[in-house]
Order: structure tokens, then C-alpha cells, then sequence
């Protein structure tokens, strides 16, 4: 039976919240309100690090950082989007192009700095060249993919860029339903940290599971509407179902 492992990159691969919070915080104070702070509150840390879980794309550590700048008390996702839904589209839209304005800049101009704030979860470190090596392993990010090629690159991970996806605005299930059918897999496992991505498909050909280790709010560990709660020294057992074939054959 052929099954996909698809699985999300910030917050269940990679742990990128410190080069997010520096590429927001540039996009935000640099680029959007200059000039910029010529000191920065030790607060930063600590409400970004909270406001992290209910980021779903770019757009949105951007949209934080206004949010600590106007001291706004923010803690569920419903108050989140309701908030990010009265700034509009259009400012929604200026956040995303200043926010990847200012994460290519940092690139260009210092590259190691920049890769050096992405770090390859430790667990998962060891077994990722197994798993990048089955074509039935996929990415699906809301980052861009030639960020994460560029990530998986310095880390010596070579991965088929046409196996690491991006959904812009599409739902990261429906993708997940899309691959099913482009692939003629039979069923998938898709782990992500964002509770949101997990849900809106009722589809049993698909299997979702919450990522513990990644960027996740504590009540969502506690109700997760039948979602799977996934530990960190789980996933490697998830996923033997890619390599085994080639256990079996040496």
C-alpha cells in the first residue's frame, strides 16, 4: 500500500522562531515604521515566543510585532484573526512583502548569520537523509521553498525540490487531498504544529498528527478534537513505513 509522509517544516523539521522574530522585526521596524528602535526590550523574546503558535504564514510574525508594539493583549487564535482580518488585505499583503523583503535581504548580506538562526530539530537531525531519500516523503510549508532547500542544504540534507511544497493560500489538507490524487498514494500522514492546517478534512485516507515539540499552545495538547498528539521520540516509529521496503530487501 503506498503511503505519503508529509510533513510541515517550521516548528516540526526545523526550529526557525529566532530567525522569524529577526526578519519580522526588521520587516516591521526597518522597513514599514523606520527608524528603528535603537534598543530592543528584553520583552521581546518572551511575548514573541508566546504569539509564535498562531502564526500561519509569513504575513502574520509581522502582524505580531505591530501587536507588541501597541501593547495589545493577545493569547487565543480567535482574537488573532479577528485582528489580523480588521488590518485588511492589503495591509496583510504589505506585511508578507516586507517580511520576505527583509528575510532576502538578511540572506544576501550575511548568509551564515542567517542560516545559523534555523536549527534542524535534534530528533529529527538523524533520521531525515533516510526519509528525504523515499520519493513518498514530502514537505508542505507555508515558507517559501527555496528557503528551506536552502536550509536543508547547508545541513547536507538533498531533498527533490519538486517534493517541497508551498501552499500560499491554498489549505495545506486540501494540498494534502491533491497529492493523494497526483501520486496514486493510498493513504498519508501528515504532522504539522498548527492545529488549524490539521483540521477541515474528514477524508480517512488521510492521518494528522499534532507535533508536541514544535510551536503549540498548551491547551491544544489538552483538546485536540481527536487529533493525534505526536511525541518527539514517536515520529521516527511513524514513519518506518518509508524505508522499510529497503530494510527488507538488504
Amino acid at each position: 500500500m503506498k503511503r505519503l509522509a508529509i510533513l510541515d517544516f517550521d516548528g516540526v523539521i526545523c526550529d526557525s522562531v529566532w530567525e522569524c522574530l529577526v526578519s519580522s522585526w526588521k520587516a516591521y521596524y526597518e522597513l514599514l515604521i523606520p527608524p528603528p528602535p535603537l534598543s530592543v526590550p528584553l520583552s521581546l523574546k518572551r511575548d514573541f515566543f508566546q504569539l509564535r503558535p498562531l502564526v500561519r504564514s509569513g504575513e502574520d510574525f509581522v502582524a505580531i510585532q505591530e501587536i507588541i508594539y501597541q501593547k495589545k493583549n493577545m493569547d487565543s487564535q480567535s482574537d488573532f484573526d479577528v485582528h489580523t482580518n480588521s488590518l485588511g488585505q492589503s495591509a496583510m499583503q504589505e506585511f508578507r512583502k516586507m517580511f520576505y523583503s527583509a528575510r532576502a535581504e538578511i540572506l544576501n548580506t550575511d548568509r551564515e548569520y542567517w542560516i545559523g538562526l534555523n536549527h534542524i530539530y535534534p530528533h529529527i537531525r538523524e533520521n531525515l537523509p533516510f526519509w528525504v531519500d523515499s520519493p513518498l516523503f514530502y514537505i508542505l510549508s507555508t515558507k517559501k521553498a527555496e528557503y528551506i532547500l536552502e536550509i536543508l542544504a547547508h545541513n547536507r540534507v538533498n531533498i527533490d525540490p519538486a517534493r517541497v511544497l508551498t501552499c500560499n493560500q491554498q489549505k495545506k489538507i486540501d494540498m494534502v487531498l491533491q497529492l493523494l490524487e497526483q501520486t496514486g498514494a493510498h493513504r498519508a500522514y501528515f504532522v504539522d504544529d498548527q492545529i488549524d492546517h490539521l483540521q477541515g478534512s474528514s477524508d480517512s485516507r488521510v492521518d494528522v498528527a499534532l507535533a508536541s515539540w514544535g510551536y503549540v499552545k498548551k491547551e491544544w495538547l489538552k483538546n485536540t478534537m481527536n487529533i493525534q498528539v505526536l511525541r518527539a521520540e514517536d515520529l521516527g516509529t511513524k514513519l518506518e513505513f518509508l524505508y522499510r521496503p529497503l530494510k527488507e530487501k538488504s
